[in-house]
């Protein structure tokens, strides 16, 4: 009917309107040129308070977002020698194995010779063997000062490493043990005299080569970690070697103990600790080979700062 047709229509064009696609537009096609110009300007602005942004606040592209992780992991690498290490970074390199074994091979078979200096010189028969300890505690005091001295001339005019100090002290207590082992008359007290000055130089030299290699932020504890060869290497040269082999060539006594006389008795522990020596000397050597090249640069820069003074 008549009446129904303007119904008919409205329900036709809402119909119409939801399946159209594009949708009404509401915004005009071309904006007037006063909104553009708004529009550049906010642009304008931004963009030039990003370039005033310093980098580590800028914005990072999608490349650099994607690198990122790559970046930060590429970054975080070990320190090299010269730097500083912590104590873990330290006991993952071979350098710090190599200075711990030599150490071990120094200090532990001297403390052998210092704790058994008593039962040595009555094996050997000397009646007063308290100056064999006097001399070896002397000796070992000239044989700190001396070192330290001698190794920080010798950096500072031929790059000279500090191992190589080492290397020489550990021959010298190599020949030392030999000549106690051969017990000829006066070995004993040359034998004392060497053995405090080679122990001497290694606990001196020891305490800067840690430093210079490894930095000195964590320095206190891995001088503790090195110098838990002292009673490691007393057990072991000491406790175990010197302690077994005495007993193996000791006879019983009626008092339920044991004594033995004669330069046999502590032979071939001298003859072992020897032998320990020399390996000590090829590590100080690998180790004095390895690090040429962090003495060369300790040297420039002990040189640039002589030459600086003079010309204050």
């Amino acid at each position: 009917s008549p009446v129904a047709v303007p119904f008919h229509a409205f329900i036709r064009s809402k119909v119409h309107d939801e399946q159209d696609v594009e949708g009404r537009i509401d915004e005009p096609l071309l904006r007037s040129g006063s909104e553009i110009e708004v529009e550049e300007t906010i642009v304008g602005a931004a963009a030039a308070a990003d370039n005033e942004l310093p980098p580590s606040l800028k914005p990072l592209s999608n490349e650099e977002e994607e690198n990122h992780g790559t970046i930060v992991t590429t970054e975080k690498k070990r320190p090299v020698l010269g730097e500083e290490h912590t104590i873990m970074e330290a006991m993952l390199t071979v350098d710090f194995w190599v200075l711990f074994v030599s150490f071990l091979c120094g200090v532990g078979t001297g403390l052998a010779v210092m704790n058994n200096m008593g039962q040595i010189g009555l094996a050997l028969g000397y009646t007063d063997v308290s100056i064999f300890v006097s001399m070896t505690s002397i000796w070992g005091f000239f044989g700190r000062i001396l070192s330290g001295t001698i190794s920080e001339h010798f950096i500072k005019k031929a790059r000279t490493p500090r191992p190589l100090w080492n290397a020489a002290a550990q021959i010298i207590m190599a020949v030392g043990y030999l000549l106690m082992a051969l017990a000829l008359p006066g070995s004993l007290y040359i034998g004392s005299m060497v053995v405090g000055v080679c122990y001497g130089v290694r606990l001196a030299i020891t305490v800067p080569t840690a430093s210079e290699l490894f930095g000195l932020k964590y320095y206190g504890l891995i001088y503790n970690i090195l110098i838990l060869n002292m009673p490691l290497g007393s057990f072991l040269f000491s406790g175990l070697l010197a302690g077994l082999l005495y007993d193996a060539e000791a006879t019983p006594t009626p008092g339920g103990g044991n004594t033995c006389v004669g330069a046999h008795c502590f032979r071939i522990v001298f003859i072992v600790m020897a032998f320990a020596s020399i390996i000590g000397v090829g590590l100080d050597l690998l180790l004095a080979y390895r690090t040429k090249g962090i003495y060369a640069k300790i040297h420039a820069s002990k040189k640039t700062k002589k030459s600086g003074g003079n010309l204050r």
